[in-house]
């Protein structure tokens, strides 16, 4: 009888014949930060940090790579705190639709949490919220959202531009 209560399991087999190993188990949730910094123990490891030192270098404003992104900017965009980046943030694409929609495209991340705003004015608009945040739950290169008029006001065919920004949080 396998995993009949559907719980993670570990199965070893034994091909050298050997009668003893020596096995070494921890769990920790993707929330544990003992540091209390923001950034993960598991990610800070996974980069060479220090998970108990939440300042200078080990910090959410460390940069040991020098680029222009602090640690936790490069932990919410899924970039490598030690290796150097001058790429620029996450590029998307705004086109606009044979049916006066706008089609606003870019990556996406899982365990990202994404806010659309727009702006029909950049020099006297206030920035809106363009429906409901979402999270991905895989990764997607192109992600597409269409502004058809639902979440957005005026709608799409009654303004000749539009402006765009993307918020990236991890929850």
């Amino acid at each position: 009888m396998r995993n009949q209560a559907l719980l993670q399991q570990v199965e070893l087999t034994n091909r050298d014949g050997q009668t003893s190993f020596t096995m070494q188990l921890a769990l920790e949730s993707g929330s544990t930060d003992d540091d209390e910094d923001t950034l993960p123990n598991w990610w800070e490891r996974d980069h060479a940090l220090d998970e108990q030192d939440p300042d200078g270098r080990n910090g959410p404003a460390g940069n040991p790579d020098q680029d222009p992104y602090n640690n936790i900017e490069e932990y919410i965009l899924g970039l490598d705190p030690l290796t150097p980046d001058f790429t620029g943030w996450p590029q998307g694409r705004i086109t606009q639709a044979v049916d006066n929609t706008y089609h606003v495209t870019f990556p996406v991340l899982p365990g990202r949490r994404y806010q659309l705003w727009y702006v029909d004015a950049l020099d006297t608009g206030t920035w809106r919220k363009a429906g409901p945040p979402f999270h991905a739950r895989t990764k997607v290169d192109d992600y597409l959202w269409i502004d058809d008029g639902t979440h957005t006001t005026p709608a799409p065919e009654d303004t000749p531009k539009r402006f765009y920004k993307i918020e990236i949080t991890r929850p």
